[in-house]
């Protein structure tokens, strides 16, 4: 019998589109009903070292934070915190399809997040 000091793989297998490989199954922490933290994929469509994304289970669309392309778990996390609070239905929501009181809400979310994540940001570096 052999051990190691690794911890189990709690991860749960995530289905994420990529533009060129279509829908990719790679492990992901479930953060919210309906999201999930997984790796960023590389141009094979396969996890990247480096980054991570957030995914809309459902549909396996990744949230867009372009701005912001270092993310940690925990920054990641409370966006998905933020948008589960939302009225909206993440089950049947379908990005491309949401109606403009959505949209608003998503965008008003994501600003709202943005806003406090560079405000922290300043904090650490401070202003220059």
């Amino acid at each position: 019998m052999t051990s190691t000091n690794e911890p189990p793989d709690t991860r749960t297998p995530v289905q994420i589109h990529h533009k060129v490989h279509g829908m990719v199954t790679v492990p992901g922490d479930i953060v919210a009903e309906h999201f999930a933290i997984v790796p960023e994929l590389d141009s094979d469509g396969a996890p990247a070292l480096f980054g991570l994304q957030l995914i809309h289970i459902p549909t396996g669309a990744w949230v867009p934070v372009d701005e912001f392309p270092h993310l940690h778990r925990d920054e990641l996390r409370l966006l998905a915190e933020k948008l589960t609070s939302l009225p909206i239905d993440w089950a049947t929501a379908i990005p491309g399809s949401w109606r403009s009181e959505q949209l608003s809400l998503i965008h008003g979310a994501l600003e709202e997040w943005e806003t406090a994540k560079a405000a922290a940001l300043r904090e650490v570096v401070g202003d220059a």
